[in-house]
């Protein structure tokens, strides 16, 4: 993880003085360990509509990480971003619509 304990309790304790964003980030981060812990222990996810953006920077070993989560779901696949870095929904807003919209549709059928 990129950010140790430490540096996660400094932002929490002056996320009064940070923006909103920052808070979500850190808060994000503390749970970052938790929310990893259960999506390895999930096992498969059946047919449920599962979509994973990928960053189109993102290096191999994250590519085969995303692939795997993507293949949780037999309905599952990833999209790349082309032009966005990490932050998929700063870089490239859309996408993330994209993929929300289609979860959705996938859902209502």
């Amino acid at each position: 993880m990129g950010l140790c304990r430490h540096r996660v309790r400094r932002l929490n304790s002056r996320k009064r003085e940070l923006p909103k964003f920052f808070e979500a980030l850190a808060s994000e981060m503390e749970c970052l360990p938790e929310s990893a812990a259960q999506v390895a222990a999930s096992g498969a996810y059946g047919d449920m509509p599962l979509v994973v953006l990928s960053a189109g920077d993102a290096t191999t070993a994250k590519t085969m990480e995303q692939e795997a989560v993507a293949r949780l779901s037999s309905n599952g696949k990833i999209i790349v971003a082309p032009n966005s870095g990490h932050w998929i929904q700063l870089d490239q807003p859309q996408v993330v619509i994209d993929a929300i919209r289609e979860v959705l549709q996938s859902v209502r059928r």
